[in-house]
């Protein structure tokens, strides 16, 4: 907060600008002021350097405070703008503040010694609002992250509560039960709750053939109280494929099994004629 600081200084009056110098001047050194009188020249000024803040004479003409503070605020986004008035422009300085300025200053306070702390308080809490919206900022982005693999997860994602109902459902969960996600919500849907390892379950429909859920479920925590986390993946596909592969394994051995005893049979048969023909035939020769 200490050391050398450059300010931009808005206003027409000269007098004010005199003030602002003397009074930084006798509090600590290294504190510039830049002063342009016209909006155009202090946009100029602002693309040109940066600034530690900005002031705007809260009686500067031409201009509403709220066009003022949106156009220099547009300009120079992480610098702080205060403004500094008069008791008689002070409706002006709220406005300003109203309208994104970040405090005012009274001009009558210029010369009591504790401008400059006053300066940086008001520096140090705009820095600290811009690291919280950052932060704010980083985890909306991180939440609508999980957001979205939530909700476009292909497996039916369940939050139950210790009792077991749904506190938590995503499109999946409500596509594979049939129902809409909303209405799972407060449902007991007879999952347990004790299956660490992987298990199947079978979901029972009014209309249609049961589907297969193959099901994991973890404990966790939502909004601060234990939970269970229920993921299921629909194998109603690979069950069928299954099935149809055990039966048609099944019939192939009994097609096998059929074909054995044939031969077998078709054997004993042509075994007992043909002893006789070979009888025959050796006692013919």
């Amino acid at each position: 907060m200490d050391g050398w600081k450059r300010y931009l200084l808005v206003t027409e009056d000269d007098t004010d600008a005199g003030r602002l110098r003397a009074a930084l001047a006798a509090e600590a050194r290294g504190q510039e002021i830049v002063r342009t009188s016209s909006l155009r020249d202090a946009s100029a000024a602002l693309h040109a350097s940066g600034f530690s803040a900005i002031f705007v004479d809260a009686a500067f003409g031409g201009s509403r405070p709220g066009d003022v503070v949106g156009e220099l605020t547009a300009k120079a986004p992480d610098t702080p703008l205060l403004m500094i008035a008069e008791a008689a422009h002070l409706s002006a300085a709220l406005e300003a503040v109203r309208h994104g300025a970040q405090d005012y200053l009274l001009k009558s306070s210029f010369g009591d010694g504790t401008l400059k702390r006053r300066i940086d308080f008001r520096i140090e809490r705009f820095r600290e609002a811009q690291r919280s919206q950052r932060r704010l900022h980083d985890s909306r982005k991180l939440m609508a992250r999980f957001e979205s693999l939530i909700r476009d997860n292909a497996d039916a994602i369940l939050v139950l509560d210790s009792e077991g109902r749904v506190i938590f459902a995503n499109p999946a969960a409500g596509e594979l039960f049939g129902r809409n996600p909303t209405s799972l919500v407060g449902s007991d849907l007879g999952i347990p709750t004790d299956a660490a390892e992987s298990a199947e379950i079978v979901i029972g429909h009014r209309h249609g053939s049961d589907t297969v859920a193959d099901m994991r479920v973890m404990r966790t925590y939502w909004d601060g109280d234990e939970a269970f986390l229920a993921t299921l993946r629909d194998i109603s596909v690979r069950k069928r494929t299954e099935r149809a592969l055990v039966l048609a394994k099944q019939q192939a051995e009994l097609s096998n099994e059929m074909k054995s005893k044939f031969l077998a049979h078709m054997s004993h048969e042509l075994r007992t004629p043909l002893n006789s023909i070979l009888g025959f035939t050796e006692m013919m020769e």
